[in-house]
C-alpha cells in the first residue's frame, strides 16, 4: 500500500512538474509576443517620423525655391523698370536736344546780324 502511495505521490509530483513547466513555456511566448509587438510599433512609429521629416524637408525646400522665384523676379521687374525709365530719360534728352539744335538753326537763319566786328584801332 506505501509503494501504491508513493506511486501515486510521485505521478502528482511530475504532473505539477510538467503542468509547471507548460505554464513557464506559455508566459514565455506571451512575453515574446509582446516584445514582438512593441519592436513592430516602435518599427511604424519611426517610419512615420521619417515620413512627416521627409515631407517636412520637401515643404520647406518647395518655400525655398518659391521665395528665390519670387526674388529673381521681383529683381527682373525693378532692372526692367530702371532700363525703362533710362530709355524714357535719353529720349527726353535727345528731343531737348533737337529743340534746341532746331531753334539754333532757325536762328542763324531768321535771327539777328552776327555782332559787328571788332574795329581796328
Amino acid at each position: 500500500r506505501d509503494k501504491e502511495r508513493d506511486r501515486r505521490q510521485r505521478l502528482e509530483r511530475e504532473r505539477q512538474e510538467v503542468s509547471a513547466q507548460r505554464r513557464l513555456r506559455e508566459e514565455r511566448a506571451r512575453e515574446r509576443q509582446q516584445r514582438e509587438r512593441q519592436e513592430v510599433l516602435a518599427r511604424q512609429r519611426e517610419q512615420r517620423r521619417q515620413e512627416a521629416e521627409r515631407v517636412r524637408r520637401e515643404r520647406e525646400e518647395a518655400e525655398r525655391l518659391r521665395k528665390q522665384r519670387d526674388e529673381e523676379r521681383a529683381e527682373e521687374e525693378r532692372r526692367q523698370r530702371e532700363a525703362e525709365r533710362e530709355r524714357r530719360e535719353r529720349e527726353r534728352r535727345l528731343a531737348t536736344e533737337r529743340q534746341r539744335a532746331a531753334a539754333a538753326r532757325e536762328n542763324r537763319r531768321s535771327g539777328p546780324s552776327p555782332p559787328p566786328r571788332a574795329r581796328r584801332t
